[in-house]
């Protein structure tokens, strides 16, 4: 038996040795394809329209922007696009009448009665504003009150109301009405209950022509305070204009100059970012006299800088030149 044995131990050392080793690259595991990049964010419509606008189109820019706003009425940021192209100069009578043919979107009868509240003063026609803004005070009280004493202001009748004394819109006619603080003080603490930046910003610009900056001031940092990018361009150019007027003889000064400068910077940016290229041109003028005057080239480089890049080609001389100089 020993000899069958010894021939199946060969047999089973050489049948185990057949088998061929395992390469090095059979032994690895196969390669890991790398995770595909995620796709590039789509390009929001507006930031098209805004492009229009900063450039100077303001007419390409109003009909991009309307044909949104009636495709997207529950969009906050093309209500305030389509106002701020709307009282473009020039512009703001042919936006009231193209706002008005195209019809009130469901739900936002207010919105739409204070759009054409604000192209109808800027076109000159404050009648139409008052009775615009008086259809958005179930809606919007505080903005519709503001833009119905600003119509006032321009021309147009006084509203009736069931008690002028106790209504706090009329109290912010009347306020707006008065040639003085003095004449105004029966009005102050009731008008000054009219909520918004839109109420805030007119009760500054009130007590601006008075004399009396300081409590003008206090207004404008309400206004400017308004989540609304709206509101933060129109109060920081005004609340900037302020604090670059001289003080008068003996009293001192609401702001420095580079605090101005600095507000209006941020009315710049804020500006840009909406697509409000009449609110930038307005702000970039006051923003250079405030950072010139408060010793800050740099941050108006860096400011001018910025709007270069956005506009490109499309940026007007002007704006040029004064990167030229800063």
């Amino acid at each position: 038996m020993k000899p069958l044995v010894v021939v199946l131990a060969l047999l089973v050392a050489c049948s185990g040795g057949d088998e061929a080793a395992p390469s090095p690259e059979a032994a690895a595991p196969p390669p890991v394809a790398a995770p595909e990049a995620p796709p590039e964010p789509a390009r929001p419509p507006i930031e098209d329209a805004r492009a229009l606008a900063l450039a100077g189109d303001a007419d390409g820019a109003f009909a991009a922007g309307l044909e949104l706003l009636k495709a997207n009425p529950e969009d906050d940021a093309l209500w305030r696009f389509v106002e701020a192209v709307g009282v473009s100069p020039g512009r703001a009578a042919a936006a009231l009448d193209a706002v008005t043919a195209a019809g009130v979107p469901p739900g936002k009868a207010g919105a739409h009665a204070l759009l054409r509240a604000e192209l109808a003063l800027a076109s000159g026609q404050p009648q139409v504003a008052l009775d615009a803004a008086l259809n958005a005070r179930a809606d919007d009280p505080g903005a519709a009150a503001a833009l119905a004493a600003r119509a006032v202001r321009a021309g147009a009748a006084p509203p009736e109301v069931s008690d002028p004394t106790a209504d706090p819109m009329m109290a912010l006619v009347r306020f707006t009405a008065a040639p003085d603080a003095r004449k105004a003080a029966a009005d102050a603490a009731l008008a000054g209950e009219v909520a918004g930046w839109r109420a805030a910003l007119l009760r500054g610009e009130v007590r601006a022509s008075w004399g009396d900056l300081e409590g003008a001031l206090a207004e404008l940092e309400r206004a400017a305070a308004d989540p609304s990018p709206r509101a933060a361009v129109l109060a920081n150019i005004a609340r900037a204009k302020l604090g670059l007027e001289p003080a008068k003889k003996g009293a001192k000064a609401v702001a420095t100059p580079l605090e101005a400068g600095r507000w209006a910077a941020e009315a710049v940016r804020q500006a840009r970012a909406e697509g409000d290229r009449v609110g930038l041109d307005l702000a970039v003028g006051v923003a250079e006299l405030g950072l010139g005057a408060g010793g800050r080239p740099d941050e108006l480089d860096d400011l001018l800088a910025g709007l270069l890049e956005v506009q490109g080609d499309a940026a007007p001389p002007a704006l040029r030149l004064r990167r030229a100089r800063a």
